[in-house]
């Protein structure tokens, strides 16, 4: 993830655009990693920290998706 974001930091993106790819990429690798863990399953076979991470995913692409594409100048 920090590869990823590093890489990116440099171009030319509309404000906010690392932003909300961090929220995506922080959702995922939680939502990854709570397969491994050993928690309490709340409903669809998913625990609390990965039904948070979806939301997460989720926010990250609306914002990406809704965000206004003006460039820096």
């Amino acid at each position: 993830m920090f590869g990823i974001l590093w890489a990116l930091r440099k171009k030319r993106l509309a404000p906010g655009t690392l932003a909300w790819l961090y929220l995506v990429l922080a959702g995922l690798m939680r939502f990854i990693v709570e397969f491994w863990r050993i928690n309490p399953h709340i409903g669809f076979g998913l625990s609390e920290a990965q039904v948070i991470s979806l939301f997460l995913i989720g926010l990250g692409f609306a914002l990406l998706v809704l965000r206004p594409n003006q460039l820096p100048s």
